[in-house]
């Protein structure tokens, strides 16, 4: 939903450029930093909720379109990596699993959901083939680039300072908005892209520049601070300035964004990070993980102590946040008796899965994205797409020991990274990051960090062996001084 405005030309052009960036980064840059720079920097700068409608296709956005130039130029400039990562299989059949499952989800939903006319209404068969063309750009594309370019240490420093120098640079725009408003959008692309009062708080406002909401602004402010902390304990530098120095700007940039549960997540974060070896970080990362799989399990059964959190909230945090945090338990706890009725295959798209008022026929915001997805495709979907987010946490864990000391420290800060935004998909939802190009990422990394160095062992082992056999060059002769 666009709020108050309307998109000029100029969005629509921005939009449409995004992807031709995505794909021209390729030509001047090394494959992985081109992917990087092209998704993130698409995430941060090109207009929210606008999309382009082409007939027989679903609508592409801001995270669609990028993601189409992107695979373009690594197809163009990096085919070699995409052929040795081989598309589909490995982790990839898990996307293929939820693909599959979306013939399931429109067969299982051939019926009017009852008070959401004009929403709710029958899932026609084309939908499995729009949910196709909509779930491989959106999904699989960023993943499967993220896998198949990310190979080396360097690909992985690099990911880390253009996190480091994103933040920095979002930084100055969110200065304006917690000054002026959050106009940015408003301002550039004629519109807002969410509903103005939410971004008020208390004394001043919370910044949206260009993405979805605040709230999904503040998760980015703090992935590029975890970043930020990763660089710090590798003792390295962005512009020539120590990460500690950026760890303490990102810190207070983040505390000014007025995001309880970001900077909460910091506070915990940060300090695990700077104060543990990366074993302790891929344990806290592996712990995240394991209770983001549980948690459904444990909300459906009623086994999170709700009333605890909230009075624990309001006490020790704030009692509006507390009443916020309240909302969106109230959100799943109407949703989740809906959503057990088609626990497997969900209830598809198109509004179906939401609340609707008998009267108003307004639906229910839903705000957790664990709720989204498991409404939509149900739980195999939900596993299958999450699994996508999680198995790389898993697999880096298993895969530090075989890690030079300083890959498996980035490693470690990169798996904490990609355990912190899904813990955070529990309450919020994901807007246009590109989460999965952050997975994929990871799965690149865990897998080709231990073979770099296996290769270099084998290098030097070589080198041993031919130093070792080489005859020792014999003296020189010399010829007698001549006699005085």
């Amino acid at each position: 939903m666009i709020y108050g405005g309307r998109p000029n030309f100029f969005a629509t052009l921005v939009l449409i450029a995004g992807g031709l960036v995505a794909l021209s980064l390729f030509r001047g840059k090394r494959p992985y930093e081109a992917a990087a720079l092209g998704l993130i920097g698409c995430a941060m700068f090109l207009p929210e909720k606008l999309e382009l409608d082409p007939p027989l296709l679903p609508p592409f956005d801001k995270v669609s379109i990028p993601a189409l130039g992107t695979f373009a130029g690594a197809m163009i400039w990096a085919r070699a990596k995409l052929a040795r990562a081989g598309a589909l299989r490995g982790v990839d059949l898990l996307f293929v699993i939820a693909l599959c499952m979306n013939v399931f989800t429109v067969i299982n939903n051939g019926d009017q959901v009852p008070n959401a006319y004009p929403m709710g209404k029958p899932l026609p068969l084309f939908d499995i083939f729009s949910q196709a063309v909509r779930d491989i750009p959106r999904i699989f594309f960023p993943f499967f680039v993220g896998r198949a370019l990310l190979t080396s240490r360097r690909d992985l420093n690099d990911f880390m300072r253009i996190m480091v120098m994103a933040g920095v640079i979002y930084s100055f725009f969110a200065m304006i908005e917690l000054r002026l408003s959050p106009q940015l959008h408003r301002w550039i692309y004629g519109y807002h892209q969410h509903n103005f009062a939410q971004t008020i708080r208390s004394d001043g406002y919370r910044p949206m520049v260009f993405m979805t909401h605040g709230l999904n602004a503040s998760r980015f402010m703090l992935m590029t601070l975890l970043a930020a902390t990763a660089l710090y304990k590798a003792k390295q530098k962005v512009w020539n300035v120590s990460c500690g120095w950026w760890v303490i700007y990102l810190s207070i940039i983040l505390v000014l964004w007025k995001s309880t549960g970001a900077t909460l997540l910091a506070a915990v974060v940060v300090p695990i990070m700077i104060l543990t070896g990366f074993k302790n970080q891929l344990r806290f990362a592996v712990l995240l993980a394991m209770f983001v799989i549980i948690y459904p399990a444990l909300r459906t059964g009623g086994m999170i102590p709700i009333e605890d959190i909230l009075d624990w909230v309001a006490e020790n945090v704030d009692p509006m946040r507390a009443k916020s945090l309240e909302d969106r338990f109230e959100q799943e706890d109407a949703l989740l008796g809906k959503l057990v009725q088609k626990p497997l295959a969900g209830w598809g798209g198109d509004g179906r899965y939401n609340i609707f008022d008998p009267i108003t026929r307004e639906k229910q915001t839903v705000d957790p994205e664990w709720l989204l997805v498991f409404g939509k495709r149900g739980l195999v979907g939900l596993a299958c797409l999450w699994g996508l987010y999680l198995f790389p946490v898993f697999l880096s864990y298993l895969r530090a020991d075989q890690c030079r000391k300083d890959d498996a420290a980035a490693l470690a800060g990169f798996a904490v990274i990609i355990a912190v935004v899904t813990f955070d998909n529990l309450l919020n939802s994901t807007g246009t990051l590109p989460q999965y190009f952050m997975a994929g990422s990871l799965v690149g990394a865990a897998t080709n960090l231990p073979r770099q160095r296996q290769a270099e062992r084998r290098a030097a082992r070589r080198e041993r062996l031919r130093a070792a056999h080489e005859p020792e060059p014999e003296p020189e002769e010399r010829e007698p001084a001549p006699a005085q």
